[in-house]
């Protein structure tokens, strides 16, 4: 028997070997692939760089990245999550290139997505071979796969690592496993520190995931609530430290997209989510230009097919009250957002409502809902899968099968990516400081004005000495203008952002953004001479929140030491008894420890 398990482990390791190397088969040269500025690979790179010069300048957490747009300063994690990005910027620190930085981060993230979609998944489906066939389908996903490699949509790729955490945690609850509301506080606290869009997306889910199983909640009613509410409030604290910056300067008027795309235009072509060669993996996106050179918008024929194969299995075998309802509830999740990713969706009609319109040009592109496609139909299709070989072979040549017939479609998205993809320059990003113009105050002159301008006329300054979103120098204002005492300002080469200070001569005063967008500081009344000194500061509320979530982090670490110390996190999957199986063989594990496993007739 211990033969057998080791041999089982084994296998399993093999698998999870290769699903890694074939999700990460670009990262292992010493380059990152770009295609240039048509994708984020500048932008992602340069904010790794721009944290670690900020580690090194002694800030924490981040705030600001004071070297960008020649020391006027960018105040990007304000506004994006950035907190997975500290890793590969510690390993610059350490002097390792961003190359090789960039490349083991996107190693790490492949490697975490497959554990935490294995984990996820067996215990959605209470199966450990269904759910390691969804995580496979999941993690070689070609729209993941897209996500990593052609767009560098680095925000994206490291939600879908929490996305099946999120969806675990709650059918957990919904189950009355009430006591692994810690699932979906971790799951929705990866998402939010990840990417903002597919939080929402997420909060949408669990919303529409709570009313639609609003009946399996009459039953130990309180005690789901209160796991809920638990998880709820856990999110929140963790994330304070992020959520009260960011909910402060969302209400500023900042560029919030790159370009005039219209969300109604950006759905994908039914056509292309059978996009069998991937020809575009180093394509773009396209905004109602139809499908010529636009980059892949599929799920993944894999994913497909499963859930062809699935609905085939279902009617042809006569086993579906053997199914779980849920995995059908999967199923039509999944139908809809595939729907909406796609023209067949009638999104030229849903621009004309101005709620709707307002709401969903926020995701700014439609088929961004494969997110959805593959975390929902992942799971349909490896039942699918596994129902068929399932009848034909045994367990882990199903699994075998299964890994290597995925890994070599991966290989058609991989080839063709590296084939058609250029270099990434180093040179560029660390020379210019490359950044878009996301998150500046819409209508700003930061790059067409002088380094320090006021309202009075006959102002000289002296002793100026400025450098990375810091300033300082004696400002004199003329005899004449003097005599006129007016409210007067000057506007320092500092982009704007809530927590800059000024202080002339040792006294606060006044700062707020110009309206071409940089600190504007109003000086005191009746001082027509003074020494000013401009700096980034944290507001008390900022360090509240900080405190906050150290706290609620700490407790939550102490909480798993002591279930971990106790026993209680110990558990075992089971395997459903509602899947068809030929053979009669099972394997009895050691009592107490391990679940017979089963195979039914």
């Amino acid at each position: 028997m211990h033969v057998i398990i080791k041999k089982d482990r084994q296998i399993d390791f093999f698998v999870w070997v290769m699903v890694v190397i074939a999700a990460s088969l670009p990262l292992f040269g010493l380059v990152i692939y770009s295609l240039g500025l048509n994708h984020d690979t500048f932008f992602h790179t340069q904010r790794i760089l721009s944290i670690k010069n900020a580690l090194a300048d002694g800030q924490f957490p981040v705030r600001i990245y004071k070297e960008i747009f020649d020391g006027y300063g960018y105040g990007a994690p304000l506004f994006y999550p950035e907190l997975f990005l500290y890793f590969p910027a510690i390993l610059c620190l350490l002097g390792l290139p961003i190359v090789v930085s960039y490349n083991l981060f996107l190693l790490v993230v492949n490697i975490a997505t497959l554990v935490s979609a294995i984990y996820s998944f067996s215990n959605i489906t209470k199966s450990k071979e269904i759910g390691l066939i969804s995580a496979i389908l999941y993690e070689l996903s070609i729209y993941r796969l897209v996500d990593l490699y052609t767009r560098a949509s680095m925000g994206e790729f490291l939600a879908l690592v929490f996305c099946p955490l999120v969806l675990c945690g709650l059918v957990q609850i919904t189950r009355g496993e009430v006591k692994k509301w810690w699932v979906l506080a971790l799951g929705m606290s990866g998402v939010l520190q990840s990417h903002i869009l597919t939080f929402v997306i997420m909060v949408i889910v669990c919303v529409v995931y709570v009313v639609c199983n609003i009946k399996r909640f009459f039953h130990l009613t309180i005690t789901k609530v209160c796991a809920l509410t638990k998880a709820t409030f856990i999110t929140v604290g963790i994330n304070l430290w992020f959520l009260i910056p960011f909910l402060q300067v969302s209400g500023m008027k900042v560029n919030a997209i790159v370009g005039t795309e219209n969300f109604w235009e950006t759905e994908a072509a039914v056509l292309q989510l059978f996009d069998v060669l991937l020809l575009g993996a180093t394509g773009i996106e396209t905004y109602g230009e139809g499908v010529a050179s636009s980059l892949p918008k599929t799920p993944g024929i894999p994913i497909l097919l499963g859930c062809v194969l699935f609905l085939i299995m279902i009617l042809t075998e006569n086993i579906y009250k053997k199914i779980p309802k849920q995995v059908y509830g999967f199923l039509i999740a999944g139908f809809v957002s595939v729907c909406m990713l796609t023209n067949f969706f009638p999104w030229k009609l849903i621009k004309k409502v101005g709620i709707l319109k307002n709401f969903f040009e926020k995701f700014q592109f439609m088929w961004r809902f494969n997110i959805l496609v593959i975390l929902f139909l992942s799971i349909v299709a490896a039942y699918g899968y596994w129902i068929y070989l399932r009848k034909r072979r045994e367990t882990k040549e199903v699994i075998v099968i299964i890994c290597l017939g995925l890994c070599m479609y991966s290989f058609v998205y991989t080839n063709q990516f590296v084939k058609n993809a250029g270099e990434y320059n180093e040179t560029l990003t660390i020379e210019t400081g490359y950044m878009d113009q996301l998150y500046l105050i819409s209508g700003n002159n930061i790059f067409e004005r002088e380094d320090l301008e006021s309202n009075a006329e006959s102002i000289t300054y002296e002793m100026v000495e400025y450098g990375n979103a810091e300033l300082s120098f004696v400002y004199k204002v003329g005899e004449n203008e003097a005599v006129q005492n007016g409210d007067y300002y000057i506007d320092v080469p500092i982009a704007y952002y809530p927590g800059y200070v000024a202080y002339v001569d040792g006294e606060r005063v006044k700062t707020e953004c110009s309206t071409g967008g940089v600190v504007r500081i109003h000086l005191p009344e009746k001082k027509f001479e003074g020494t000013v000194r401009v700096e980034y500061v944290e507001s008390t509320l900022y360090l509240l929140g900080d405190v906050v979530s150290l706290l609620c982090i700490i407790a939550i670490l102490i909480l798993c030491v002591k279930k971990i110390v106790s026993g209680k996190t110990r558990g075992n999957l089971e395997i459903p008894h509602n899947i068809a199986y030929t053979d009669t063989e099972c394997k009895e594990k050691r009592k107490g420890e391990m679940n017979v496993y089963k195979k039914y007739t």
